[in-house]
C-alpha cells in the first residue's frame, strides 16, 4: 500500500476533533523504507508527482526528507527495572506521569496519563550535577 486516507474521526478523539484536518494521508513503505513527500520549488514546472533525481536524493533540510515520523513513536528507557517494551494500551499521555514517578517527583493524580511500571528513582548529588551539566550544554538550563 502506497498511502491511505482516513477521516479525522478515525484518527483523533477529544473535544477539539473539529480542528483537525478533514483528511489524514498516511504514507506506506516501499521495500522497508518509509515514503515521504518533499516540496517542489514553484520555479520548476514539473508534474505534481515525479521521482527525485541526482542531487535531490541527498535529502537534508530544505532539500527533502532524511527520515520520517511514525505514529507509534519511540520509548527509550534504561536501568535494571526498565521494561523491555511498553505495556499494551500505553499512550503518549502516560509519558509525563511515568517520568515524574521514575524521578521520585510529585505529580497530579488528575493527569490524563498513568505511570507505566517505572519505579521511583532518586539521583545522587553527583548524578544531578552530571544531568544539569548536560542540560546546560543542550541549552535547556542557564
Amino acid at each position: 500500500m502506497i498511502a491511505r486516507a482516513r477521516r479525522r474521526e478515525e484518527v483523533y478523539e477529544g473535544p477539539y476533533v473539529e480542528r483537525a484536518p478533514d483528511v489524514v494521508v498516511e504514507l506506506g513503505s516501499e521495500e522497508g523504507y518509509g515514503l515521504s513527500l518533499v516540496p517542489t520549488p514553484w520555479s520548476l514546472q514539473t508534474p505534481a508527482l515525479r521521482w527525485l533525481e541526482g542531487p535531490e536524493l541527498a535529502g537534508g533540510r530544505g532539500r527533502g526528507m532524511n527520515g520520517i515520523h511514525r505514529p507509534e513513536g519511540i520509548w527509550i528507557a534504561c536501568g535494571a527495572d526498565a521494561p523491555g517494551s511498553l505495556p499494551a494500551g500505553a499512550r503518549l499521555s502516560d509519558a509525563a506521569p511515568t517520568i515524574l514517578r521514575a524521578l521520585g517527583l510529585p505529580f497530579e493524580e488528575e493527569l490524563d496519563g498513568r505511570p507505566l511500571g517505572a519505579p521511583p528513582r532518586s539521583y545522587t548529588r553527583e548524578e544531578e550535577r552530571i544531568v544539569a551539566k548536560r542540560l546546560r550544554a543542550l541549552g535547556y538550563l542557564e
